[in-house]
């Protein structure tokens, strides 16, 4: 910290005190992440201390923040692994806006170095379903995690078997960035062909890149999006919807029919490009101005 640096991704911090083989998460851990936090806390600006949490039961996760004296920020992994469903999805969300500290903010990832890139994971490589899901990502409340290659729809990538080096198998999600506009001699792992590279995607209109962007933009640039609330709203069976704040609201339809918006307004954002406020098309997501 007293090199200027902002803060830490503590790895596996749910296994910092163990009692091995069967016995990890021990309740030790808390005692160290407040001494911590209290280090953290003694700059200015405040240090930040952001925590793998790969723990699946939300009340155990709420946890590590302690009373606003431990994490600042703790990786959600039920929301990860929840699949690309509708039901699956609000629930992990509601239920971690029940049990989370007032003062927590969520933290919402979908890809990682550990795991199948969501691309293939979640999206069956289809990249109108990766912008949709990069906006459920991007609107929620909270703290967003993009990890590196999510803006372009970076797919996991299969590696050959003389040329692997993890041996977890965790190399497919760790393969170089392609840029596209450098020249490659030998890098660490092969490069996936089956994704535009960023030259090819920067400034494309339409490309995930491109999307990517516009939806940090409008989630920087929308007061309800900055600090608004997460409200569940009903809709068609499939269709995903809340609202952000008094005035946003988002929708996603995540099934192969069309369907309805759940609420009337000015569409701001569209997965597909399209400015209807009243259908969703198959796997698109929107959000709107509400009227």
């Amino acid at each position: 910290f007293d090199r200027g640096v902002a803060g830490f991704r503590i790895d596996v911090v749910h296994e910092l005190v163990k009692d091995p083989p069967s016995r990890p998460n021990r309740t030790e851990i808390h005692k160290v992440l407040r001494r911590w936090r209290s280090l953290a806390g003694g700059y200015e600006p405040e240090r930040l201390l952001v925590g793998e949490t790969w723990v699946m039961d939300l009340e155990e996760l709420a946890r590590f923040y302690g009373r606003d004296d431990e994490l600042h920020l703790a990786l959600n992994f039920p929301f990860m692994f929840a699949g690309f469903e509708a039901t699956a999805l609000a629930d992990v969300v509601e239920r971690t806006e029940a049990v989370l500290p007032l003062a927590a903010l969520p933290v919402w990832a979908l890809s990682n170095h550990d795991v199948v890139r969501f691309p293939t994971r979640m999206c069956d490589e289809d990249d109108v379903k990766i912008r949709t899901a990069l906006l459920a990502l991007l609107a929620l409340r909270g703290t967003s995690v993009l990890y590196y290659g999510d803006e372009l729809g970076m797919r996991q990538v299969e590696i050959p078997t003389d040329r692997a080096l993890d041996v977890h198998g965790r190399d497919g999600a760790r393969t170089p960035m392609p840029w596209g506009d450098v020249e490659w001699r030998n890098p660490w792992l092969p490069l996936g062909a089956n994704v535009a590279t960023v030259a090819e995607q920067r400034g494309a209109p339409g490309s995930v890149l491109s999307f990517c962007r516009d939806a940090i933009a409008l989630r920087r640039g929308r007061e309800d999006l900055v600090s608004g609330g997460y409200t569940p709203l009903a809709g068609d069976t499939g269709v995903w919807a809340w609202r952000r704040g008094s005035t946003t609201g988002i929708a996603l339809n995540l099934t192969d029919s069309a369907a309805s918006v759940p609420f009337e307004g000015k569409v701001l954002l569209s997965t597909r490009g399209r400015d209807d406020p009243s259908r969703l098309e198959p796997w698109e997501g929107v959000v709107v101005a509400l009227t």
